[in-house]
């Protein structure tokens, strides 16, 4: 049985702001929405449902068909989510087979790695040594020696799967990576929490993480603030989708190529087809109802309109998200490039001119079922190097990192802050230690290490 939060909204006699019904609305998942639409039914009279592949039938057409306002003042409740009886029949046409952890890490696999045989070689042998919680069980130095490559390599490729994969942290060497790759990915890497984390871990654990802020001389709301960051943060790969393994995944979005083309279809398949009745409205029209039954039904009729509004709004964010993705990524999503230009949730937003509130909501715990595997729409949209107004690659910005190195004056190598200082000169906005952790992933020595000897 699928274990869900259950949460109710009461209607009664007040009517839910537009507002918050369409993000009410918007937050659930398929299934959830389903039974959403099916208690609406339930509970309002005016709205009736469509059969499928027949015409609309009405409600009975008599005088008997208008419920007495005391058989409606109980407080009705709209149930958001509740238990599926084992019993009941799930609607194998838009379910999608339950994604574990190791299946979504084999599917980026393949997508990260597909051009280059040797890097997925040592990827899949990086994947091969994970523990249960998703950190790496086998030394590098011990992949480097069976594959017969160079550490440094091997190093490159686990960092590359620790900062870019879904979730980030996985093939971390212990729980401070995790906490750090997930700050990283925040735009935390200046703050006081990742370098405490960083530099500072044996005593988080031995002393406590509020005793080092204190000493910091954070006052108490920006300790509470460091602890809300904290607190969304899991400490083991694994845990991200403890919950999403535990139930079943709708994908609510199909991308397909069709002609050479991408597609975006949204999944309503196995969702009640529903409309408003005309008869409540020829009601009104002649006039012959009661003063108490004449306030009832406008009241359910507004009802009625506001929820087929929100519903449609849903329809219509998700739709134009979905299209930004195809458009945005469609080389991604051909497998022509095996990263993600880079854009974040706040910009993209902007760009469609909807608000970023509803933006989560629609990329938050939503899926994909696209040409390169399923992916929750969040996956979708992530961070780079600012450059001007737009984004660069964190790719194309370490490898630029890569070739400064490369040809440095062995003598006196550059330092981060020296790499830094360069790529701010080309207009990127990088700090020192954003070249510091992209130099730690390509497994580059700091500048000391790299200094010719004499």
């Amino acid at each position: 049985m699928r274990i869900t939060n259950k949460q109710v909204i009461k209607t009664g006699l007040r009517i839910i702001p537009r507002a918050i019904l369409e993000s009410t609305l918007l937050s659930l998942s398929l299934d959830d929405l389903g039974q959403a639409i099916r208690a609406e039914l339930e509970s309002n009279p005016v709205i009736i449902e469509i059969p499928r592949k027949e015409k609309p039938v009405e409600k009975q057409e008599d005088k008997e068909a208008i419920p007495k306002i005391v058989e409606f003042s109980a407080d009705p409740r709209l149930p958001l989510s509740y238990d599926i009886d084992e019993e009941e029949e799930i609607d194998g046409r838009f379910q999608a087979p339950q994604i574990s952890f190791w299946e979504r890490i084999d599917v980026q696999l393949d997508v990260n790695f597909n051009h280059d045989e040797r890097r997925k070689a040592i990827a899949r042998e990086i994947i091969d040594s994970l523990d249960g919680r998703g950190l790496l069980a086998k030394p590098v130095e011990k992949i480097a020696s069976d594959l017969r490559v160079p550490r440094e390599e091997v190093e490159v490729i686990r960092r590359t799967i620790m900062r870019t994969f879904d979730p980030i942290g996985v093939a971390a060497l212990d729980q401070r990576e995790v906490y750090l790759a997930q700050l990283v990915e925040l735009g935390q890497e200046e703050s006081l929490l990742y370098k405490l984390i960083d530099e500072r871990w044996d005593e988080v654990k031995e002393r406590g993480l509020e005793a080092l802020l204190i000493e910091a001389g954070l006052d108490e709301e920006q300790r509470n603030e460091c602890f809300r960051i904290l607190k969304s943060l899991y400490p083991f790969p694994v845990e991200k989708y403890s919950e999403v393994n535990s139930e079943y995944v709708y994908p609510e979005v199909i991308i397909r190529i069709v002609e050479g083309k991408l597609v975006v279809e949204l999944v309503d398949s196995g969702l009640p087809r529903i409309t408003i009745s005309s008869y409540y409205a020829r009601v009104l029209e002649e006039g012959k109802a009661s003063p108490e039954e004449i306030n009832f039904i406008k009241e359910k009729l507004r009802r009625a309109e506001d929820f087929l509004s929100a519903l449609e709004k849903r329809r219509a964010n998700i739709q134009k998200v979905a299209e930004f993705i195809v458009e945005y990524h469609r080389d991604f999503l051909l497998g022509k490039k095996d990263y993600l230009e880079p854009i974040t949730q706040t910009r993209a937003a902007e760009l469609l001119g909807i608000p970023i509130s509803t933006f989560n909501r629609v990329v938050k715990g939503r899926y994909a079922d696209t040409p390169v595997g399923i992916f929750e729409l969040k996956f979708f949209f992530k961070r780079g190097v600012p450059r001007g107004e737009a984004m660069a690659p964190r790719e194309a910005v370490m490898n630029m990192i890569r070739e400064m190195i490369e040809n440095e004056d062995k003598d006196a190598p550059l330092s981060d802050q020296e790499i830094a200082d360069r790529l701010e000169r080309q207009g990127y906005a990088i700090k020192r230690r954003t070249v510091a952790e992209y130099r730690k992933e390509m497994g580059i020595p700091n500048s000391s290490k790299r200094r010719r000897r004499q």
